[in-house]
């Protein structure tokens, strides 16, 4: 998903202003929010400010917090982004909340 964002052209906001250095991302969803800490966190060369609502940071802690009967859903979350109940290394590696000293204040 975050490879989708980042490919993509940047495209001008309410202002039409489409020059990269202006490029904003924003989600109000958990997937949208998330791939807006994830703009942020891996790609933030990319990205002059971002917006997140409801983004988990911390994947495990996400997938964890399901209850029960989501247990369907839960099973689709970790077959999308491997299993990061049982391996923290991937869990460190896809979420946000691990990479935040790479978010650098543009002059």
């Amino acid at each position: 998903m975050l490879r989708d964002i980042s490919d993509a052209p940047p495209v001008g906001g309410e202002d039409g202003d489409r020059r990269p250095e202006a490029r904003r991302h924003h989600g109000r969803t958990r997937s949208a929010a998330y791939a807006t800490l994830c703009g942020l966190t891996f790609t933030p060369s990319q990205y002059a400010c971002g917006v997140d609502i409801v983004g988990p940071s911390d994947v495990k802690a996400l997938i964890e917090s399901f209850p029960a009967y989501w247990g369907p859903r839960k099973q689709r979350w970790l077959n999308r982004f491997g299993d990061v109940i049982k391996d923290p290394t991937l869990n460190r590696d896809i979420s946000p909340l691990y990479h935040l000293d790479a978010i650098a204040r543009r002059s």
